[in-house]
């Protein structure tokens, strides 16, 4: 199995998992989630807090893209790092 297999295996769960999450209920648990949850770049603001992602789904879909070599294309390494970081801090604080 390769590495892209096993990413987008853990994307597909992160989605089955989230599927009976509310928006509503991830805000309501966490009143940093836009602050965590977007990155700018310029004058672009990418918003992934209203969408049903949490810490795993995004590090789920960050693997993904390294393990297709996105990233290294994406001009936005330093906001990707960024991203990695805080989302590796909240797993981290979740399992506490």
């Amino acid at each position: 199995m390769s590495d892209i297999d096993d990413a987008w295996r853990r994307v597909l769960a992160a989605g089955e998992r989230l599927a009976a999450v509310t928006l509503a209920d991830q805000f309501a648990a966490d009143a940093e989630r836009f602050a965590r949850f977007s990155a700018r770049h310029g004058d672009l603001l990418l918003d992934y807090s209203k969408e049903r992602v949490d810490a795993d789904a995004m590090a789920a879909l960050v693997a993904l893209a390294e393990a297709s070599g996105v990233t290294g294309r994406s001009g936005i390494e330093h906001d990707r790092r960024k991203v990695a970081t805080a989302f590796r801090k909240d797993h981290a604080a979740e399992r506490a």
